[in-house]
């Protein structure tokens, strides 16, 4: 179902997962031996997005023959005809600062300058805001909002409890969106340790490589709201390997000269295990919907919202991101100014569910009036199909044996067939088939850098 149009956070159990330390690649080494200004560890930077401004509109849709989508999120306008509708803009923010921490010591296994060894330790103690500042707006005028229900999409995503169709209340245990709090965490954010060699090591030109282990001392995701702040690499035990070299390509008087540098950092991240919520295939945001959680809640009508269902334990492999970095570095006796080019990538993550899906869950259907969970008279209450459920959720409307047409803007995308009922049974409840985990998982991503740096 396609609850909310153009969303622009469809990876929502993931969007927390934009990278938040980028490796220094040799940086950190070229600036242990001559003080250079480009580190790619920068601190004290506001980022919208993925580096700049994301604002994308949702709209709630009313369906025709009078079918909405907002009982899913708790909203019951009771005037009638008063199906209810709204615009939502996301704006993400996330601001970092802090103190990078290193240790540099050679080990003096050789005695000659042109190939020593070194140990290097860094420790980044970082603090990281994050909001994604949802607001709301043109809401359809409501005077009458039945009993237990909430009155706008906000509240639905800051987890407040909301009764329909007469039932215990219920609210979202994950997904959530609190639009009027920030949310910040400070920790170390994870220790790399590097066992290097110099390969070259003269006046003119320098080259070392190393390997290295990046422990994880950060957090991870826990699920509980969407975009939280992340500290490190979510987590991730990883090995990495890189190296630099500079040249002098020119010298003058005065202590003037001209570098060129170039560095590269490569890291494989090891799985591990995290909370993430993921929706149905081919249907964004589906994780919000209405289910019954088994087949005692399909017989009893009991409803659970689809994100306290479709929020689980997942292996997360991150694989491998890479970092490069050339530049060139003009020096001046105590001054220095670096211009250069910065190309970092990662590879999309893979997502496999930690424990095996239990078939049970399955879609709730209402009535056309949303008043009520359909009673199919066979022992349980209505299953939405949502264009066959059971199929990879890829089904036409020939998948469900009878007459139907597909309406124009319906809010679930999906066949209308007339009144059709499904029961409750093994063909209409949710198959592992059925679930996109590609929607849990963060996609590649690259990005391409020109900076400067000025330093004294």
């Amino acid at each position: 179902m396609a609850v909310l149009e153009s969303a622009g956070l469809d990876g929502v159990g993931s969007i927390g997962l934009d990278h938040v330390d980028e490796s220094d690649g040799g940086a950190n080494r070229r600036a242990e031996r001559r003080g250079a200004g480009a580190r790619m560890e920068r601190f004290g930077r506001s980022r919208r997005g993925s580096g700049e401004t994301v604002k994308r509109q949702a709209r709630l849709w009313g369906e025709k023959g009078g079918y909405s989508c907002d009982r899913h999120f708790g909203i019951d306008c009771a005037t009638t005809g008063g199906d209810y509708s709204s615009s939502i803009t996301f704006s993400p923010r996330r601001t970092t600062a802090g103190v990078f921490l290193q240790y540099h010591q050679y080990l003096g296994w050789n005695e000659c300058c042109e190939r020593q060894w070194w140990i290097d330790i860094a420790a980044p103690i970082q603090w990281v805001k994050t909001n994604v500042r949802l607001q709301e707006c043109n809401r359809t005028p409501c005077d009458n909002f039945a009993t237990g229900s909430l009155e706008n999409m906000e509240a639905a995503f800051r987890g407040e409890e909301f009764a329909l169709f007469g039932q215990d209340p219920v609210k979202f245990n994950f997904g959530k969106i609190d639009s009027c709090k920030s949310k910040s965490e400070t920790r170390l954010a994870d220790l790399q340790v590097r066992l290097g060699v110099d390969y070259v090591c003269t006046e003119c030109c320098h080259a070392e490589g190393y390997l290295g282990i990046w422990i994880p001392t950060g957090n991870r995701p826990d699920g509980e709201f969407v975009f939280e702040p992340i500290v490190g690499q979510n987590f991730h035990v990883g090995i990495m390997t890189g190296g630099s070299l500079g040249y002098q390509m020119w010298c003058g008087d005065c202590d003037r000269d001209l570098w060129f540098e170039f560095a590269i950092n490569s890291i494989y991240s090891f799985k591990n295990t995290q909370t993430r919520s993921f929706d149905l295939k081919n249907r964004p945001w589906s994780r919000y919907m209405l289910t019954f959680a088994d087949e005692a809640a399909a017989t009893a009508g009991t409803v659970t919202p689809g994100i306290n269902v479709f929020t689980r334990k997942v292996r997360v492999s991150p694989r491998f991101q890479h970092n490069y970095t050339m530049a060139f570095v003009y020096n001046q006796c105590s001054f220095q100014g670096e211009i250069g080019y910065n190309f970092w990538a990662r590879q999309a993550e893979k997502v496999k569910l930690k424990d095996c899906w239990v078939e049970g869950p399955a879609i709730a259907q209402l009535d056309n009036d949303n008043d009520r969970i359909i009673n199919n008279a066979a022992n349980s209450f209505g299953i939405s199909k949502l264009s066959n459920i059971g199929n990879n959720n890829v089904g036409s409307c020939a998948n469900f044996n009878e007459p139907c047409e597909l309406e124009e803007g319906v809010c679930e995308d999906r066949c209308v067939c007339g009144a059709a009922v499904f029961p409750y049974n093994d063909a209409n409840r949710i198959k592992v088939t059925d679930l996109n985990l590609n929607s849990a998982a963060h996609p590649g991503a690259m990005s391409h850098t020109v900076y400067g740096a000025l330093g004294y």
